[in-house]
This record gives structure tokens, sequence and C-alpha cells, in this order.
């Protein structure tokens, strides 16, 4: 049975194949398999996957992660008891 679509579903299976291709680009290194321009190409493949991702966010903002999202105003004091 096919999964109904969503971006929810979409922005999952996004980031299930940017985490293999992570992998992919580790195998790479560690085989030393023409890695700068294999590496490469992986890097290129990620930029697209988050090229499609960001696109995702800007209908759907509730499915951005939070290390995307922007700190709320005075987010860049000091937490208290330091400095």
């Amino acid at each position: 049975m096919r999964r109904e679509a969503s971006l929810e579903y979409l922005d999952k299976r996004l980031h299930k194949a940017s985490k293999l291709l992570e992998g992919c680009a580790e195998l790479i290194r560690d085989l030393d398999l023409n890695k700068h321009e294999n590496i490469r190409r992986i890097g290129e493949a990620l930029m697209r996957i988050f090229d499609v991702q960001r696109e995702i966010y800007q209908e759907r903002p509730d499915l951005t992660p939070d290390y995307l999202k922007e700190p709320p105003q005075g987010g860049n004091q000091m937490p208290k008891g330091r400095g």
C-alpha cells in the first residue's frame, strides 16, 4: 500500500536519503575510490536535497528542525551563571 503524499513524509524521506549519502561519502573516503571527485559528487547531491528541504520548510515552517530555526530575540545573550 502506497503512503499518501505529504510534505512531512517527503521531508522524512529526504532526511533518510541525506544520511545514506553521508554514509556513502565515508565509504568512498575509506575505499579511496577517486575520493575527491566522488565526494564532491555526493556533496552536490546533498546540496540538491537541502534545496528541496528548504522549499518544504518555506511551505511548512513547523517541519523546520530546531537547529535551522532563528534564535528568539535576545538569543545571543550568555546563559545565566556565565560571563
